[in-house]
């Protein structure tokens, strides 16, 4: 035992500890496995005082190499670490069943990942920081709504497009909600088409086109063997325009 209260339980060279032992430390912290004098190096096993286990590769004394963390909750973090931190390709299972697979940058969800929550939520994509960030795609726990698009601060925003259980979406410019955007909204099949502004689902500025206004469009694509046209389109008031595809011949 050592005079700050620190315990010692291994090999020794030179006086000092080496090869492999245990340290028991006076915060009640204990590592476990190879050391090089009183530093871990090599595979060890360091548990905290609070019930949190990191297993792994230890190199000068830190987390370095590939590890795994338990943490005293119940989450579990796998992958590659870099200085005490995830860093690189890594997994975080969550107690409740849910799971983020994908890059790790400084110890954060940050590059691209794939997000499961146990209520069936899906997210692909980019993230900055931990929150979703950039371009992304979204499926709702329902299994049949999606978002795909810009998100910002874990929110969907910029361009986007957000699609119902129907078949109807909502396509435009997203203001940190799905329900908050500058766009156009179709119907299934292209039946009918709204143009205008959402704020808190609520169609503040509205145009109607018609099948038969859809059918007055003025160019014509051939995609996939399809006669398609195109319309541009300009809500009442000249506030926002929007471009428009029809399948109807």
């Amino acid at each position: 035992m050592y005079d700050n209260g620190d315990i010692y339980e291994g090999y020794w060279r030179d006086g000092m500890p080496h090869f492999e032992g245990k340290y028991t430390y006076n915060n009640g912290d204990v590592y476990e496995g190879k050391l090089r004098k009183f530093d871990a190096q090599g595979y060890g096993t360091y548990t905290f005082a609070d019930g949190t286990v990191y297993e792994g590769e230890f190199v000068d004394d830190m987390f370095n190499g590939q590890g795994t963390i338990t943490y005293y909750n119940g989450d579990v973090l796998k992958g590659q670490f870099v200085d005490d931190l995830i860093h690189g390709k890594g997994v975080l299972y969550w107690e409740d069943g849910s799971t983020y697979e994908g890059e790790f940058t400084d110890g954060k969800m940050e590059g691209y990942g794939t997000y499961k929550s146990i209520d069936g939520e899906v997210y692909k994509g980019n993230y900055k920081d931990g929150v979703y960030s950039g371009y992304g795609e979204y499926l709702f726990g329902d299994g049949v709504r999606t978002y795909k698009g810009q998100f910002q601060d874990g929110m969907p925003y910029g361009q986007g497009k957000y699609e119902l259980a129907d078949g109807s979406y909502y396509e435009g410019t997203f203001n940190e909600t799905v329900w908050d955007l500058v766009g156009y909204h179709m119907t299934k099949n292209w039946v009918d088409m709204k143009i205008g502004q959402w704020v808190n689902g609520a169609h503040t500025i509205e145009q109607k086109w018609s099948k038969e206004d859809m059918l007055r469009c003025s160019k014509e694509y051939q995609i996939n063997s399809y006669d398609f046209k195109k319309c541009l389109v300009t809500s009442i008031d000249q506030s926002v325009t929007g471009l428009l595809f029809s399948n109807y011949n």
